[in-house]
Parts: C-alpha cells; sequence; structure tokens
C-alpha cells in the first residue's frame, strides 16, 4: 500500500486526524503519514487513515514499517513487519 507524507509531527500541525492528541507526546523523531486510495475499504488500515511514524523506533515483529524510498509520485510504500508506526 502507498501511503503519502503529511509532515513532521509538531504542536502546531493543523491536521484533522490530530484534533484532541496533545503533539508534545510524541518524539520529535515522529511524522504523520496518510494511506492512499490502494489501501482498500476493508481491514484495520484503510484509504485516509493517518498513521504517526516514529523513524527513529526500531521496527519490531508484527510492526507496520514505512520504507521512505520514494517513488516519481511523491509517495512512499508501507510494508508490514526505516520507522515502525507509533
Amino acid at each position: 500500500m502507498r501511503v503519502h507524507y503529511v509532515g513532521p509531527l509538531v504542536a502546531d500541525l493543523d491536521h484533522p486526524a490530530m484534533r484532541g492528541y496533545d503533539a508534545s507526546q510524541f518524539p520529535s523523531s515522529c511524522y504523520l503519514v496518510e494511506i492512499g486510495d490502494d489501501g482498500g475499504i476493508e481491514g484495520p488500515l484503510i484509504e485516509g487513515d493517518v498513521l504517526v511514524v516514529d523513524e527513529q523506533r526500531p521496527a519490531g515483529h508484527a510492526d507496520l514499517v514505512v520504507d521512505l524510498w520514494k517513488v516519481s509520485s511523491g509517495s512512499s510504500r508501507a510494508i508490514a513487519s526505516v520507522g515502525a508506526c507509533a
């Protein structure tokens, strides 16, 4: 599935998915990605979901990992089990 980079997770980030969350509770190594339109409509992650990614967190068993390799469309790929989603 493809994900689209939204931006760094900072206190003044104005994104609907972050309403009600205190961005200061996350480390400075975190950023947001949004699931692309190939994410489907069934399952635990669907199109439009926003994920918090910590690029300094080591990936563990069954973590969702974001491959930071940029493709020509400007999006990245999310691959199941470098930064792990928090």
